[in-house]
């Protein structure tokens, strides 16, 4: 099974109709089809022309996204559907009736061979419920579009491992980023739908530039309205975390990442009405929408750094409940703080270890964190958390997850390399977990502390009782002095006076590990 897309010019398809004429796949197997009209973006909606398989009675239910991964709000595209129709093969309407916020029911579904519908981009919607943030979005804009597929795409549930199709019309000028390839014919490929809704694009006005970080190729595409900022620039400002980042790694998860940046101007941002701004990670790229201006640089290097590292989890690390995401519900397991709290984590100590800033200043970001901890309701644990997210206290403590998560991520690699004698800590654990599980075989969410455990140490097992599955205190004192670093009023300062032992113990903290 594969997906195929093909981004077609302006000149030489431009209707839907045209865009379809084509098959990309044996006709023993055809493929759900996607068209997406972006060849006149004045109207500010995306035209989407869907031709599914031979459907059969228990397809009856077409739906938006209402929930995405790694997006811990609900977003609910169906509220931007326009219009919605559906047609037989000869053109011959079929009722449909829309049944909930993102579902529309189809009367006679084996009859349909067509669905028509018009979404308009979540950056100027004049709907008044929760808006998105600009990188778990879309945008249709006078020089680009920024097209997250998960909030276009609607699908039949019994199709989100079949093939699909997706062709889109846009200017001939623009360049596209995404992470989706093309084949020596021009056409995309990816492994499902699920795979294409977690491939996000940027179309139009683009700046670019590619980099090697070790074995991994990494490709930038950058949307600016001011000239000083382009992907060059990026990659000059992010470039040594890059680097870091592939030291760290010491092997090659992905051959290809890429980085899609939107740097937004003031017109824009009071025009949508922005509030907020961010990045989304995906499994082989990553979304950025910052304000266009110099601030925007401040801090992106932990910012790549953490998006970057979810090349680890969820895309090699991720359980079945993940892996098999239900875009209706809040999709979640309690493994929250493997997925947000092992990778902020990973962010900070990779840059540490790369050079990238030193240990008194690395120290300080940690003290902070502990700070900013404590202000969040001391009962969640970073299970409840992960199981409350979506309930209104939940929403008001999941920042704790890139505070509390982190910190315990380190507190977690401390405590392997004492009872490992620095020999062994998070990062080696992490990495081997990822080998042993890879993109092809998730884990069992209620065996993997098992299984975390069997690989490490007993002691493990009190850990996690502790300080994942509930909510005792971390013992930073205990755990920092190891390496000679000390915890008093609110601060982790370096001991002056440490022993051998504990710099000996700090120097194998310091280092990425030769793995096995």
């Amino acid at each position: 099974m594969h997906i195929s897309i093909a981004i077609v010019r302006r000149s030489t398809l431009p209707v839907l109709a045209a865009l379809l004429a084509t098959p990309a796949f044996a006709a023993d197997d055809p493929p759900l089809r996607y068209a997406i009209d972006l060849s006149d973006p004045s109207d500010d909606l995306f035209h989407v022309v869907v031709e599914p398989p031979p459907l059969t009675d228990a397809d009856r239910a077409f739906d938006f996204v209402a929930f995405a991964p790694g997006v811990h709000a609900p977003l609910h595209f169906g509220r931007f559907v326009q219009s919605f129709e559906a047609f037989d093969a000869d053109g011959d309407p079929v009722a449909s009736e829309r049944v909930g916020a993102d579902r529309w029911e189809l009367s006679e579904p084996t009859r349909v061979a067509r669905i028509e519908y018009a979404i308009e981009d979540s950056f100027d919607s004049e709907d008044e419920g929760f808006r998105p943030q600009p990188s778990t979005g879309t945008g249709i804009e006078g020089d680009y579009v920024l097209l997250n597929t998960f909030g276009v795409l609607g699908y039949f549930d019994r199709l989100l491992s079949h093939p699909v199709e997706l062709r889109i019309a846009h200017d001939d000028a623009w360049v596209v980023g995404s992470a989706l390839e093309r084949d020596s014919a021009g056409v995309f490929a990816a492994a499902s739908y699920r795979a294409l809704v977690d491939a996000p694009l940027l179309l139009g006005d683009l700046s670019t530039v590619s980099i090697w970080v070790g074995d991994i190729e990494v490709a930038i595409f950058v949307h600016s309205p001011i000239a000083e900022i382009d992907a060059e620039e990026v990659l000059f400002k992010v470039g040594d975390t890059l680097e870091a980042a592939g030291a760290y790694l010491g092997f090659t998860p992905v051959e290809r990442y890429v980085i899609l940046m939107d740097f937004i101007d003031r017109d824009s941002i009071h025009r949508n009405r922005f509030r907020s701004f961010g990045a989304l990670e995906h499994n082989e790229s990553s979304l950025y929408a910052f304000p266009a201006g110099s601030a925007s640089f401040q801090g992106i290097g932990s910012i790549i750094a953490h998006e970057f590292m979810h090349v680890l989890t969820p895309l090699h690390l991720r359980s079945t409940v993940i892996a098999n995401f239900d875009y209706s519900i809040p999709t979640t397991d309690e493994h929250l703080w493997l997925y947000e709290g092992v990778t902020e984590w990973s962010a900070g100590i990779l840059r540490l270890r790369g050079g990238l800033t030193d240990l008194d200043t690395y120290l300080q970001e940690m003290s902070r964190k502990i700070a900013t901890a404590a202000r969040f309701d001391p009962e969640y644990s970073l299970a409840r958390l992960a199981a409350e997210w979506s309930t209104d206290e939940g929403v008001r403590q999941y920042g704790n997850i890139y505070q509390l998560g982190a910190l315990t991520g380190a507190v977690l690699d401390l405590r392997l390399l004492e009872l490992s004698n620095g020999e062994r800590g998070l990062r080696e654990v992490f990495l081997d977990l990822v080998r042993k599980y890879g993109r092809t075989r998730p884990f069992d969410p209620d065996a993997f502390f098992t299984d975390f455990i069997e690989a490490t140490f007993p002691e493990i097992e009190a850990f996690f009782a502790d300080h994942v599955l509930s909510n005792v205190p971390l013992p930073y004192a205990d755990a920092y002095a190891t390496i000679g670093v000390t915890w008093a009023d609110g601060r982790l300062t370096v001991d002056e006076n440490a022993t051998d032992a504990q710099l000996a113990m700090r120097a194998a903290w310091l280092e990425n590990l030769p793995l096995d």
